[in-house]
This record gives structure tokens, C-alpha cells and sequence, in this order.
């Protein structure tokens, strides 16, 4: 490489400082000084592992100069630094994460770095805004929280600006921020503002102090004192509707230059002006039930309709007449005497109600043009929907006459019917006196039967009671039968437990891990487990056929065949370890494809290789999850057990490679297929991949807790199929082993 050339030709940022030196940041070879008079490279650095004082790291993404003439540099890998150049030593001072550390930086892999009118040091990374505190030189950390709506909207920091208010506005790949002061964010989304997108890539502010947001659709100017905005895409001349991160800049005499996927963009904003022109606004067809209807003159110019009550399905369909972008032209409507308040359509053309009652209605639509230049007055046209014969008021009056005559003849009715019920009650109670008086006479000779009875009542009870304390005696035998069966299941548990990887064990073959395992009855069907052999670490999450005891046994087969394959025969292919396993479980199990024997298990199985720095994925019905920049992908798993199976074909092995700070997942399906939460559902794999996107950054004994409190909050809803209204119970166990690379 030529001494006097930049490293490499990927150029991030070029910079000018209060000295007139160019600074060039480069994609993945360092930082370097360029000679304004010779335009030759003056000066190169990059990283150095054994130079503490070194460029932190070789990609670069921001450089600044702060009120104290200080050089600030964002890298991406490395945290931000600034330069000590002292008598031209270049000495880099560097701020990073530190781990368990709250007061340091949030992440080491930052995409920008911002000085405000302050003089305060903003840093924003891949996970979360920073303020530095420069009286003790640590760090305020802002991240987003769910639950607050006052927090900041996303943890992906793309861009800085401070406005001429003395306000700092945030870009995020979750949308645009306002920082309030004391923590709190004010959030623009376009959930909440007419927004293109929320990925914001860039943000300047014009002469008119209006901001300029560079996004994943188009170029958006944004009013921040009404909130109002103004997009604009490839068809107003941008040379595409995205844009790039770090690519917008604004000139000394207030020229914009944007960056996208496609070229950039220079423009004076000031000199963007708005399309002045009023657009004409006419109904170009009507319909009812959806089939245009011929009037007697033109649409356009009828100024009343006179429908009957059958005709109340109606559409409008309508053009703002302003043709230089005619496909952004906007409308609203209304139908007097049906709607409260303007329907703002955007680019609809048409308005359609159905089910109008009879009456008199006036619609109104308007428009605007590309610029959102309204014609308020619009056009409009008047409506009558004649009402039907039993819609009028002499019918309705008609109706209440002959009701109230049907009430007064029902209660003359209703009079004589209660008369003849008087009499007939009378006849009733003299019928009913007489058979009292014989049934009292039967009453006292059932009374001396009843008295024999009960004297046969007293000895049975006696016999129950007997028959009680044998019972009694059987429920005591039956106690102790139940409780040898629990002290020998429980020595089992003990036998299982024994069998699988200490925690110390794990501790020396992984830095970083957690293993969640959650059986559903004292032993389990699944298991876990890892081992070292030839320099390379096997870590497995297996789930056996069935749970409780016939799972635990299975299990115990699986831990001693991996054991024997392992690290007696030292096999450690990942597709070859499967292999054999199956062997042996139909071995063990003396399984045929048309026996009875189907018993088996389902595993995913890694090989790291740590000087390498890939992983051996073979899998058994179980997939490996991986994570790398809060970006998950899933390697599915063969679908075949461990096991006999109808169509078997040899395991194979799939190559990942890794970096460090990269996480896996291996597990069994019972935390998916759990039942609970408001519904009653299963969880599924769906929300445990989004849950483990959202906890993959935090410390992995954190992430296990949460997803065991996860687990338990769902299964605290009460279960519906639950006879007294329980809440779920664990249906399966439960293994999640994760391990950070």
C-alpha cells in the first residue's frame, strides 16, 4: 500500500478542523490526516491491541470537533476516543463499555457523536444514547422502555442535531426524538405524526428552522412548531426514496447534500417552493350499489338528486383538477346531515355510504394539490331520499291509533278472562281443602312407618361406621405405598441430576451461559449436556419421549451414549455424533420399523471450535437459534428423531460461522408449546424468538431469569378447562441452554 494514500477507498467521513486539517475516516482500515497543501496521506492510525492509547478501533464512522478545539471520533467496534495531539504525540483517549458497569458506555459499537452548544458530549450507538458527564467523565445512559412513552422510542442511534432553540433531536431506527431534559423524550413516530417512515437516517434544519429527515421512504421536511410535514420521493427528483446513514451535510451557505442507495442530492431548501395553484374540485361519476348511474345532464354540473328510499347505497367518485403531480393531490368530504365533521381521504377519490335513511343531505368534497394548497370551497350537490309509504308521518300515526285500540280491547279481554279465573280458583280451594284433610290422615300412618325406619337406620349406621375404620386403615396403607413411590422417584432425581454437567464443569468450558431447565414432575424427560474433547466444546439441549420417570430413563440413555460417544470414542462431528446416538438407541431399544418401540428424542447438538470460530449444527426435529446484532436466524433441524423412523436418512451438519459477542440458543419444545396467558393459547415460537431479541444484550444469568418469570406470568392466567378455575399448569418440561460466543 502506498504510504502516502488512504488505506482503502470505502470512505465513511471527511473532516475539517479548527486547523485546517483534513481528517478521512475509513469502513475498516483506520483514520488518517491528509496534507491540505499536497493532498498525500500526513499521518495514518489505526488500531494497535497492544497500544492502549491507540485508535480504539479501524472502522470509523463520525468525527468531530468540540468548543475546546477537541477531535471526537465515533468507531464502530470500538466505543468513541478523543485525540491528545500535544506536541503532536496523537495519544487516543478511549471511552468503552464496561461490563456491569452502568456509568460507562452502552455499547462499543457507535454510529455517531455530537457537541452541543453546551459543550456536552453526545454518543449514539447501536444500543442506546449517551451523555457524557464531564466532571467525572461517565456516562448518562437513555434507552427505550416499553412501557414509557417518555423514554427514547428506539435504541438504534443513527443521527444528532441540536436546533436553534438550544432543542436536541434524536434519529433512531424507531423514530425522530425531542429531548425534554431530565430523561424524558418526546417521541414522532408515524404512529403518532404523518411520518414516511421511522427509520431516521439524517437530520439538518434550514434557514426557516425547519428539519430535514432523511428516512428509509423519502426526504421529509418537518415543521417542529405545528408538527406539519412535507414528504417528498423519487417522483419530486430524489435519486431514490432511501437513504444512507451518516450521508447528510449542510454547506457553509446553506446548501443540503443527501446521500441515498443511489447517487446524492444538493439543493437550497429555501428554494423549494410550494405549487401556489388552487385546484378545481368536481364529481366525475355517481353510483348506487356500485353501478354508475346516467342523470340528466353531467355530473359535474347536476346541483340536486331525488332518490327514492330503495336507492340509499351511494358512491361519489371525484378529481382535484391540478396536474403537476396529480397522483399527491389530497381529499376531504362530507355529507351534511350524516357526517359530524370532514373526512380526510388523502388520495381516495371516492366517498361511499350505505343504508341512508330517508332525508336531505348535502355533500361536500374538497381538494388540495401536490402541495396541499386546499380549494375549501370544493363543490357539493344536493341529496333527497324520498321516505316509503310506512316511513311517513300519517302511516307512523295510523300505527299508534291501532295499537292504542288493540291495548284498551286486550284489557277489556283480559277482565273478563280474570273473572271466570275467580271462580274457578274458588272450586279449586274447596277441592284442595278436602284432600288436605286426607292427606293429613296419611301423613300420621306414614309417621309409624317412618319410626321402624329409622330404627333400621341407627343399626346400618353402625355398620358404615365399622365399614369407616377399614377404611380408614386401607387410606393409611395406600399413604405409605404413595410415599415410597415420591422417596424413590426423588433418589431418581438425585441419580439424574448427578448424571448431568455440574454448573462448575459448565463454568470452565464457557465464558458466558445459562441453562434453563424446568422439569415438569420431579425427573424429566429432557436433559442437557456438554463436554470438551480435542480443543473443540459439544453443548446439547435434548427433549426424550414422554416426561416423568419413563422420560427420565430415556434420558439417562441419551447422557451415557453421549458420554461413550464422546469422550471414550472421541467423535466430535456433530452429523456423525447423531448418527451413531441413533444407532445405539435402536440398538439399545431393539427398535424395527414395524415393532411396537417408537421411544426416542429430539436434540440439537453444537461443536465450537473457538480457534476457528465456527460451529458444527447438527439437529433432530430441534432448531438452533443465533443471534448476531439483535438480528435472528433460525437453522432448522432435520426432521427425524433420534430414533427408529420410517424414513431415515443420515444426519448432516450445518457450518456457522461466529464472532465473538454472537449468542445460540438450544431447546425442547415445552417452552413454546406451553398453555396459558389471557386466551388461554400456546406461547409459541414466534413470541420466544421476539422475547429472546429482546433480552439477547442483557447478561445471560438476566436473560434466564427472564424467561422464567416470563413462563411463570403466563401460566398465571386462570385456566378455562380448569374445573375450579386454576391456573395453568406446566405441561412439559423445559430446557433452554444459551450460550454467548
Amino acid at each position: 500500500m502506498d504510504s502516502k494514500t488512504i488505506p482503502e477507498n470505502h470512505v465513511r467521513v471527511i473532516f475539517q478542523d479548527s486547523k485546517n486539517r483534513y481528517w478521512v475516516g475509513t469502513a475498516n482500515s483506520g483514520l488518517c490526516i491528509i496534507d491540505p497543501l499536497t493532498m498525500k496521506v500526513k499521518k495514518l492510525f489505526v488500531n494497535d491491541p497492544n497500544d492502549a492509547s491507540s485508535l480504539p478501533a479501524n472502522s470509523i464512522w463520525r468525527i468531530i470537533e468540540d468548543k475546546n478545539n477537541t477531535i471526537w471520533i465515533a468507531t464502530y467496534g470500538g466505543g468513541i476516543c478523543k485525540i491528545d495531539d500535544k506536541q503532536q504525540n496523537y495519544k487516543f483517549i478511549t471511552y468503552q463499555h464496561r461490563k456491569n458497569d452502568t456509568t460507562s458506555l452502552s455499547n462499543n459499537f457507535c454510529t455517531t457523536v455530537f457537541c452541543d452548544s453546551k459543550n456536552r458530549i453526545w454518543v449514539g450507538s447501536i444500543d442506546g444514547l449517551n451523555l457524557l458527564n464531564a466532571d467525572n467523565q461517565t456516562f448518562t445512559v437513555f434507552r427505550n422502555n416499553i412501557e414509557d412513552t417518555t423514554s427514547l422510542s428506539n435504541n438504534r442511534i443513527y443521527s444528532i442535531l441540536e436546533d436553534h432553540n438550544g432543542n436536541v433531536w434524536i434519529g433512531t431506527k424507531g423514530g425522530l426524538n425531542k429531548y425534554l431534559g431530565n430523561g424524558k423524550f418526546q417521541q414522532f413516530t408515524v404512529d403518532n405524526y404523518d411520518l414516511p417512515n421511522n427509520v431516521i437516517m439524517g437530520i439538518l434544519e434550514d434557514s426557516q428552522n425547519n428539519l430535514w429527515l432523511t428516512t428509509n421512504r423519502g426526504l421529509c421536511k418537518f415543521n417542529p412548531a405545528t408538527f406539519e410535514t412535507r414528504t417528498y420521493d423519487v417522483k419530486d427528483g430524489l435519486q431514490s426514496n432511501e437513504f444512507l446513514v451518516g450521508t447528510f451535510y449542510k454547506t457553509s451557505d446553506g446548501m443540503f447534500i443527501v446521500g441515498g442507495i443511489n447517487g446524492f442530492n444538493a439543493f437550497y431548501p429555501e428554494k423549494i417552493k410550494p405549487n401556489p395553484n388552487i385546484p378545481s374540485v368536481v364529481i366525475t361519476d355517481f353510483m348506487i350499489s356500485n353501478k354508475s348511474v346516467r342523470t340528466d345532464t353531467n355530473i359535474a354540473e347536476k346541483k340536486y338528486l331525488f332518490l327514492n328510499h330503495k336507492q340509499n347505497d351511494l358512491t361519489f367518485k371525484f378529481v382535484a383538477i391540478d396536474y403537476i403531480l396529480p397522483e399527491k393531490n389530497q381529499y376531504a368530504y362530507m355529507l351534511e346531515g350524516y357526517d359530524t365533521e370532514w373526512i380526510y381521504c388523502k388520495y381516495q377519490r371516492y366517498a361511499k355510504y350505505t343504508n341512508l335513511p330517508p332525508g336531505k343531505y348535502i355533500f361536500h368534497v374538497k381538494g388540495s394539490n401536490n402541495d396541499l394548497v386546499w380549494n375549501e370551497n370544493g363543490t357539493q350537490i344536493d341529496i333527497y331520499i324520498k321516505p316509503a309509504l310506512w316511513q311517513t308521518l300519517g302511516f307512523k300515526i295510523g300505527v299508534i291509533f291501532f295499537v292504542l285500540f288493540s291495548i284498551l280491547f286486550a284489557a277489556w279481554l283480559r277482565m273478563r278472562i280474570l273473572k271466570k279465573q275467580k271462580r274457578i280458583l274458588e272450586e279449586e280451594v274447596a277441592r284442595q281443602t278436602k284432600e288436605i284433610r286426607e292427606q293429613k290422615e296419611e301423613i300420621e300412618q306414614q309417621n309409624a312407618v317412618l319410626q321402624q325406619q329409622k330404627e333400621e337406620i341407627e343399626t346400618q349406621r353402625d355398620e358404615i361406621e365399622e365399614q369407616r375404620k377399614i377404611a380408614v386403615e386401607q387410606r393409611d396403607i395406600i399413604a405409605k405405598h404413595k410415599k415410597d413411590i415420591e422417596d424413590s422417584i426423588i433418589y431418581a432425581k438425585n441419580i439424574q441430576t448427578a448424571a448431568l454437567p455440574t454448573n462448575k464443569f459448565l463454568q470452565i468450558l464457557f465464558d458466558d451461559f445459562f441453562i434453563l431447565f424446568r422439569p415438569r414432575d420431579i425427573v424429566s424427560g429432557d436433559f442437557y449436556w456438554a463436554s470438551q474433547k480435542d480443543g473443540k466444546l459439544i453443548a446439547v439441549a435434548a427433549d426424550c419421549t414422554g416426561h416423568g420417570v419413563p422420560g427420565a430413563f430415556m434420558s439417562m440413555l441419551g447422557i451415557s451414549f453421549l458420554n461413550k460417544i464422546v469422550n471414550e470414542k472421541g467423535i466430535v462431528e456433530a452429523d456423525k455424533i447423531l448418527n451413531r446416538m441413533r444407532n445405539n438407541v435402536i440398538h439399545a431399544l431393539n427398535q424395527t420399523v414395524d415393532g411396537v418401540s417408537k421411544d426416542g428424542m429430539d436434540l440439537a447438538l453444537c461443536v465450537i471450535d473457538n480457534d476457528k470460530q465456527i460451529i458444527e449444527f447438527a439437529g433432530a426435529n430441534n432448531p438452533l437459534y443465533f443471534i448476531r446484532n439483535e438480528e435472528l436466524t433460525e437453522y432448522k433441524a432435520q426432521k427425524m428423531p433420534i430414533a427408529i423412523y420410517d424414513d431415515m436418512k443420515p444426519f448432516k451438519k450445518i457450518i456457522i460461522e461466529y464472532q465473538k459477542g454472537d449468542v445460540i440458543y438450544l431447546f425442547s419444545d415445552g417452552f413454546a408449546d406451553q398453555f396459558g396467558g389471557p386466551k388461554g393459547k400456546k406461547f409459541k415460537y414466534a413470541n420466544l424468538k421476539k422475547l429472546l431479541l429482546k433480552i439477547v444484550n442483557l447478561p445471560m444469568k438476566e436473560q434466564k431469569e427472564h424467561l422464567n418469570e416470563t413462563i411463570e406470568r403466563w401460566m398465571a392466567y386462570p385456566d378455562k378447562y380448569s374445573p375450579k378455575g386454576e391456573n395453568h399448569s406446566q405441561i412439559d418440561d423445559i430446557i433452554i441452554f444459551g450460550i454467548r460466543l
